[in-house]
């Protein structure tokens, strides 16, 4: 009885799920009837049968990665942390349905943060809202470590207008 009202949904267009939840009736099971034959309905009527859903990536990071200088090549007082000076530079995107962010850096020995808000992920964000960090930053800036995200491909701008070398972490 069971199976008969399950054909009967399936021949009627119904997914199912659907139907699993109208008959009280887990899905897999009825996967399983249809795939061994257990029902009168065919697997290649199921509307998805056959296709394959390759996932969607956004043109936008593939093409614009950020090829830079990598970190093998960051001077030694950085990577030992013995000297003051040297950041690393991260963002932190906000929650759902929204576009702000919240730019960060830190300096390797001290471990002094600053941080402020950016309206998007941007690379124009990201300039603007490093202008600002520096505004207040004490002493002197020697050097930025970023990873391969999409909003620091700003990094020749970075480097010009501050002339800091921007290096770029192992992906």
């Amino acid at each position: 009885k069971l199976k008969r009202m399950v054909t009967e949904k399936l021949n009627l267009g119904w997914s199912p799920e659907m139907v699993g939840y109208a008959v009280h009736c887990a899905p897999h099971t009825i996967y399983h009837w249809i795939y061994q034959r257990q029902v009168d309905f065919q697997p290649s009527q199921l509307f998805d049968h056959g296709k394959r859903h390759k996932r969607r990536q956004d043109l936008r990071s593939r093409y614009n990665q950020a090829v830079g200088t990598s970190i093998e090549i960051r001077s030694e007082s950085a990577n030992r942390r013995t000297e003051k000076g040297h950041l690393e530079m991260d963002t932190v995107r906000g929650g759902r349905g929204s576009k702000a962010a919240v730019l960060t850096i830190v300096d390797r020995v001290t471990r002094l943060m600053a941080t402020t808000k950016l309206e998007n992920l941007s690379q124009n964000a990201v300039l603007k809202g490093f202008a600002r960090l520096m505004v207040d930053f004490p002493g002197p800036v020697r050097s930025v470590t970023v990873d391969h995200g999409k909003e620091f491909s700003c990094d020749q701008a970075l480097t010009k207008r501050y002339r800091i070398p921007v290096y770029f972490c192992h992906a």
